[in-house]
């Protein structure tokens, strides 16, 4: 499979705007200066297809990824990888942990099972979700989470850049860890009753042509942009979306539709460029209106506001064409299409009428007159 990531090591300024005055300026705290940017080195193999339970008459069959992150930077890092992954017919599915299913692909593929931090970048060791996130073992949280951390943390607290004590995972300088995803249908209240699934079946649309994985967390570089930004702004703001049968978002203003095509207008970095995409290539086409909802953006709100950010960072897209019908236990119907980098943004907001910071609310309460028996 393709190297995905190389290590790219650089220094940016970051770039920020001061607030109007009645509005306290809290961007500085997120980026006080130069930021290190730094990859992890992402290989992955081609998704495979396991079936738990059929000892007990009651088969349930998953898709799973091997994938390796390795920091070939000369620091060590904390690390938050997320993987999804959407049909082209807006099915979601999650990575989960299952105990049997993560012990039955141990089992397969001959590697060691990763019983907690100790075990990070041991060789041989497969690495699952609870291992690259900040997840904890549900099996561990018989009690309140704090308390929980407070007996057998993942890691030392407040270490590594770590002030709120999110417990992220480190891999350290060199350090390469062997992991898995597995895969498990996203619960969707609105389509679940529409939805054609075979008993047993976790992994699959019926209906599906396309998969996209997104993998994020694998890189530093990110920017931020406020309200005051507005040339930065207009490149992601008051545009169209046109979703592809193969799982691709293409955010553009459409300027004509024609009967078997659309013609559209893109702009990157003040440059303007047309083309045209076939009808037959799109899945489903959003007006502004309809299309700034998915990124958290209001019916009434066409234009960043103080108390909004938006965030662009870039996740590692890929995408598989699915051929033939429904599969059998241990195929794999997947072909690859296409892999590389993808730059997405998202609306960031900090629109509460009460403090935004935690210090000042405690100061607050400890102003309180005390609470009456």
């Amino acid at each position: 499979m393709r190297v995905a990531l190389a290590v790219s090591v650089c220094l940016v300024s970051s770039v920020l705007f001061a607030q109007a005055a009645e509005i306290p300026d809290e961007t500085s705290g997120w980026e006080p200066g130069p930021r290190h940017i730094w990859y992890l080195n992402f290989r992955y193999q081609k998704p495979k297809m396991i079936t738990v339970g059929q000892e007990f008459a009651n088969p349930r069959i998953y898709w799973y990824m091997l994938f390796s992150l390795e920091n070939l930077d000369a620091e060590d890092h904390e690390i938050f990888v997320d993987l999804r992954a959407f049909s082209d017919k807006d099915v979601e599915y999650i990575n989960v942990y299952e105990e049997d299913v993560y012990k039955v692909i141990v089992w397969k593929e001959g590697k060691k099972e990763w019983k907690g931090v100790e075990d990070n970048g041991k060789p041989g060791v497969l690495h699952h979700v609870h291992a690259y996130t900040f997840m904890p073992n549900l099996k561990e949280l018989s009690g309140p989470v704090t308390k929980v951390w407070e007996r057998k943390p993942l890691v030392q607290s407040k270490t590594h850049g770590d002030p709120d004590d999110l417990n992220l995972p480190v891999i350290k300088a060199g350090q390469k860890w062997e992991c898995v995803a597995i895969f498990k249908t996203a619960y969707d209240a609105k389509t679940e009753r529409f939805r054609i699934r075979p008993h047993g079946r976790y992994a699959w649309d019926l209906e599906m042509h396309h998969l996209r994985i997104r993998v994020s967390g694998l890189t530093e570089d990110f920017k931020i942009i406020t309200h005051e930004d507005r040339l930065q702004a207009e490149e992601y703001l008051h545009k169209d979306l046109l979703l592809l049968r193969d799982g691709t978002e293409v955010w553009c203003r459409v300027r004509e539709v024609m009967i078997d095509a659309y013609r559209i207008e893109q702009r990157t970095k003040g440059k303007k460029t047309e083309k045209v995409v076939p009808k037959m290539k799109v899945w489903r086409y959003l007006k502004w209106d309809a299309a700034k909802l998915r990124k958290g953006m209001r019916e009434k709100e066409n234009d960043l506001s103080p108390y909004m950010r938006l965030v662009v960072e870039k996740y590692f897209d890929i995408v598989y064409e699915r051929t033939g019908g429904d599969v059998l236990p241990g195929g794999n119907p997947l072909k690859f299409v296409r892999d590389g980098w993808v730059e997405d943004w998202r609306i960031v907001r900090d629109d509460l009428p009460f403090e935004r910071s935690w210090d000042r609310f405690m100061e607050g309460v400890k102003q309180l007159p005390p609470i009456m028996p």
